[in-house]
């Protein structure tokens, strides 16, 4: 009970009353536990709960744009596709910092070559910028090669 009441609820049925309190919970548990263990140690986690459709066999990187058709995660969720999404990452950037939240995004990474994911880019990664250029230069780094198949680029190894 003590966890729950410093995770900000005050009882196992308050987590469990609703999908939305419970993926609160596990948000902030997971933040607890990485000012508590380190960060190197969850970004694991924060990748785990950041997958959004993880049985798919493709994977969509890509730039986020808000509102739009053609922003990542509205093409992967056209394609029925696996997409990294977390819903506190403003929070966590905050926190931890913008090496912290590459650590999460490679993790991701890792977690879908793993699982032997066929890598789709919804945009140009001669001209990625940000976060979406550090996916393209780690897979570059894997020995990725990135081909053009129609609008999409798909990474080949």
């Amino acid at each position: 009970m003590k966890i729950l009441r410093q995770l900000g609820f005050a009882s196992e049925q308050e987590v469990l009353a609703s999908e939305a309190n419970s993926l609160k919970f596990l948000e902030q548990f997971n933040i607890w536990q990485a000012r508590i263990v380190g960060f190197r140690n969850t970004a694991f986690d924060f990748a785990v709960q950041g997958t959004k459709n993880p049985q798919a066999s493709e994977v969509v990187l890509g730039k986020y744009i808000p509102n739009s058709v053609e922003s990542y995660e509205a093409i992967a969720a056209s394609r029925g596709a696996t997409y990294f999404q977390l819903n506190n990452w403003s929070r966590l950037a905050t926190e931890f910092g913008e090496e912290s939240m590459w650590l999460i995004n490679r993790s991701f990474l890792q977690q879908q070559i793993a699982n032997g994911k066929n890598i789709i880019l919804t945009q140009n990664p001669t001209s990625a910028t940000g976060y979406f250029a550090k996916e393209v230069n780690y897979l570059s780094e894997l020995g990725y090669k990135f081909v053009q198949e129609g609008t999409v680029w798909r990474a080949i190894k």
